[in-house]
């Protein structure tokens, strides 16, 4: 063969015609392109995450990353029910390329795919389920879990363009440069709406760009048993409904997205890459719907800013049992048009979120005066 790439892809013909394996020993593998999976029910495995290493080598746009049913190398809907585990990718990335290096480390469509115990960094994302290619290819259930998803320049996990019933479960992901974990239902190419995606039982901290957890739109989704830490430049929890698409029209039942048991430490900002500032929980309504959001057991501490933000009238947001103990910590105002804000625990303009069971402490002194 004339390179590790090519001998993947004759391996994995051969998986999916007999033996639906695809074994990787322990060793290191160095790719010099995009890897173009398609399978039927096939397993690509490793030795384990410390003992299989897949390198991409290029540092440019579009070279490298696997790529799961692209249409360049066959036939639309044929990568499916596959189970992907076991090692460790890295590669030489070294842009975004203005958000356009298309060198994710997972991208594209795996329908009924089961993802688990890799350790994916240094790529623009870590995973990106949906497709761009002109017709709207669908992922539906999708599962990510005890993943370690880490120093990405881009979203750890975005679901994205219809992908729906898709979950992330037990993963640990640090550092990357964008949402860690999203459901985003932009409809390019005339994708559908998203709905029923789960994040459950993840360890999201040390983002440099974006929300920890970041919902903009769809319907039926579950956040449940998070541990968000350490979010200084971004939310730790993220709501808005800033970009093009759907948003959360379809999201039309009082509880049709429920956040639940979440913890949420050291996060928020007084100035984003942007300019704005964010609470611990941001909700901001910045154009079309965003409504019928439920928080059950929400609990904050050390916000530096805001522990909770609830902007522009969104509609029946509510939060039950909710524990703020730390807010404000920094001392410092912001300013809303043009009107001084000193950091505090929840700030609610122009909206009317309901709190049903509330504790806060640790606000500072100089928002409560004798505390």
């Amino acid at each position: 063969y004339n390179s590790w790439l090519d001998a993947f892809n004759e391996a994995l013909k051969v998986a999916d015609k007999s033996s639906k394996v695809l074994y990787i020993p322990k060793g290191t593998y160095e790719l010099d392109g995009i890897w173009r999976v398609y399978g039927d029910q096939v397993r690509i495995q490793g030795a384990g995450m410390w003992y299989t290493n897949i390198k991409f080598t290029s540092t440019k746009d579009f070279g490298g990353g696997i790529s799961g049913g692209h249409p360049d190398h066959g036939p639309d809907g044929y990568c499916k029910d596959m189970e992907v585990c076991d090692f460790y990718m890295t590669s030489n990335l070294r842009s975004r390329y203005r958000q356009m290096a298309v060198y994710k480390a997972f991208m594209d469509v795996w329908d009924n795919s089961y993802f688990h115990d890799l350790w994916v960094e240094h790529h623009e994302c870590g995973f990106w389920f949906g497709d761009y290619n002109g017709k709207a290819d669908y992922c539906n259930n999708v599962v990510v879990a005890n993943c370690r998803i880490r120093n990405n320049f881009a979203d750890g996990v975005n679901f994205c363009q219809g992908t729906s019933n898709a979950v992330v479960y037990n993963c640990n992901v640090r550092g990357n440069g964008d949402d860690g974990l999203a459901t985003w239902n932009q409809d390019a190419c005339g994708a559908r709406d998203l709905h029923d995606n789960i994040f459950a039982y993840n360890t999201v901290e040390l983002g440099w760009r974006a929300g920890g957890i970041a919902v903009y739109g769809g319907t039926g989704h579950h956040i449940y048993n998070n541990f968000v830490t350490d979010m200084a430049l971004a939310a730790g929890i993220h709501l808005n409904s800033t970009f093009p698409g759907t948003k959360f029209n379809a999201n039309n039942k009082p509880d049709g997205i429920k956040f639940e048991n979440n913890t949420i430490v050291r996060s928020g900002t007084n100035c984003d890459i942007f300019g704005n500032d964010l609470a611990a929980v941001d909700v901001h309504k910045t154009g079309g719907s965003l409504q019928n959001i439920m928080f059950y057991n929400t609990e904050i501490y050390d916000a530096p800013c805001f522990g909770i933000t609830v902007l522009n009238d969104p509609d029946n947001i509510k939060f039950i049992n909710t524990k703020i103990l730390g807010a404000g910590l920094t001392g410092m105002s912001t300013s809303y048009s043009t009107t001084p804000v000193t950091f505090c625990a929840i700030r609610a303009d122009q909206a009317t979120p309901i709190f049903d069971g509330l504790e806060i402490g640790n606000v500072h002194k100089d928002v409560l005066g004798n505390n």
